[in-house]
């Protein structure tokens, strides 16, 4: 439940403060990792603020929405989780949305400015945006897809499937601990 004046929710604070294993139980119990406050921040913005790397690996195994979600018309750019990252030059994050399928589109807006590219360029990651702009495997698609329809209670409608769990891990996004 949110406060009413912030409209923080549980997720928010507890993101905030870095307090993982509560942050997984919420998830676990179904709480809606894209939910913004009053100052349009979601729950991953905040992982990313405080460089909450672990967190913000739940969140996005969660089917938190990076920036096509977060970064609506009406909701101001520097809001955006792929602005913050780069700002705070967050290079494991950024790897961490190339690695989950993130909208490729925002970031290349993000780094038209030269000061963007220079920025990154101390970091030598060229070759994960050569791996951002690779044609998706249907495989990874199938994945997306997936995780889109399943919603906001993504965690839960999984655990619910007749699959495999090497099934369930691949569309939990499991690899991400073991690429990053």
């Amino acid at each position: 439940m949110a406060s009413k004046l912030s409209n923080k929710t549980a997720l928010h604070v507890l993101t905030y403060k870095g307090h993982t294993d509560c942050v997984g139980n919420l998830i676990e119990a179904g709480a809606d990792v894209n939910i913004y406050d009053f100052e349009y921040h979601t729950p991953l913005w905040y992982a990313i603020k405080n460089k909450q790397n672990e967190i913000a690996k739940f969140l996005l195994r969660a089917n938190c929405m990076v920036d096509t979600f977060q970064c609506a018309g009406h909701i101001p750019i520097e809001e955006c989780p792929i602005t913050l990252a780069l700002s705070l030059d967050a290079v494991d994050i950024i790897k961490l949305f190339i690695l989950t399928g993130y909208d490729k589109a925002h970031m290349k807006t993000a780094l038209q400015n030269d000061e963007g590219r220079e920025k990154l360029k101390q970091f030598d990651i060229d070759h994960w945006f050569d791996r951002a702009n690779d044609i998706r495997s249907l495989k990874h698609t199938c994945r997306m897809w997936i995780r889109h329809h399943l919603g906001n209670s993504f965690y839960h409608n999984v655990m619910e499937l007749p699959i495999p769990q090497v099934m369930r891990d691949f569309i939990f996004m499991k690899e991400i601990d073991e690429d990053h």
